[in-house]
């Protein structure tokens, strides 16, 4: 897996103003923290007051043994975690082990717990590192508490960031398999074409053009319609009439099962 920093640092350039948000941290001797919004469909964007610990974090090596992000983070539905539960169940494998130590040693950052928010389109993880195991007697409301302060003060930074959310290519549905394999896939699709989709929705069956589908796709990785005509080469009008359509055939498209089913198509 490959990722530039160039493509996180597009976030970074508002760290300063992350820093005087998360200030209070400081009476906690919390010096860490960091907001990542995840689209169920991969895209994510983060904000963070040191942007050299995300940057690491983000390696190639890193980023599996992330409990907050890793591929897996679909099945994780707590609501809270802490480095200490992990530690004390010996649920922490030996390289996750050595990742605490070396985040202690660059950074001074070797306890850390996240507060986690889901809905039907995106998760949110509010994460908080520091050194002092204090962190760990603290009532789980104080971090609920900073969440709630945090978006609420980062609301305009959280909608700009928005626009650079980013999809790390590990998590792509046919980048793990082996190359003749995915080789195979990629020409089983394009000999099975998909000209309507049907979903059933309110126990009817509904049909969405591709187009349609992949507006809708692009809308739940929290592309606005602007970038999605963009991405398609339409223009926004084109875009809008879609959306128009969608809502006339669904009425509320923001439903899980429908979410769910679109992130598992192929597209491209």
């Amino acid at each position: 897996m490959k990722i530039s920093f160039s493509e996180l640092e597009r976030n970074f350039v508002m760290t300063d103003k992350v820093k005087r948000i998360c200030q209070p941290l400081q009476q906690l001797n919390i010096p860490f923290f960091r907001y990542m919004r995840r689209y169920h469909a991969g895209y994510r964007f983060m904000l963070s007051t040191y942007a050299d610990v995300v940057g690491y974090l983000y390696q190639d090596k890193v980023l599996p043994l992330l409990y907050d992000d890793g591929q897996n983070i679909e099945s994780y539905h707590a609501d809270y975690w802490n480095f200490a539960d992990e530690i004390s169940k010996g649920q922490l494998s030996p390289e996750q082990k050595l990742l605490l130590a070396d985040l202690d040693r660059r950074f001074s950052l070797s306890k850390g717990l996240s507060v986690y928010r889901y809905n039907e389109t995106y998760m949110e993880v509010f994460c908080f590192a520091s050194a002092d195991p204090m962190l760990y007697t603290m009532p789980y409301n104080v971090f609920n508490h900073f969440s709630y302060y945090f978006k609420s003060e980062a609301v305009d930074l959280i909608n700009k960031a928005s626009g650079n959310a980013i999809m790390l290519p590990q998590l792509d549905k046919v980048g793990n398999t082996n190359e003749n394999l995915a080789k195979s896939i990629s020409n089983f699709i394009n000999e099975t074409p998909i000209k309507r989709f049907y979903f059933t929705i309110n126990n009817q069956d509904i049909y969405l053009t591709k187009q349609e589908v992949v507006c809708l796709k692009m809308r739940y990785q929290g592309l606005p319609t602007k970038l999605i005509a963009a991405e398609l080469g339409n223009s926004q009008k084109t875009i809008e009439r879609h959306f128009e359509h969608l809502r006339q055939k669904l009425g509320n498209f923001y439903r899980p099962s429908l979410i769910k089913s679109i992130d598992n198509l192929f597209l491209d």
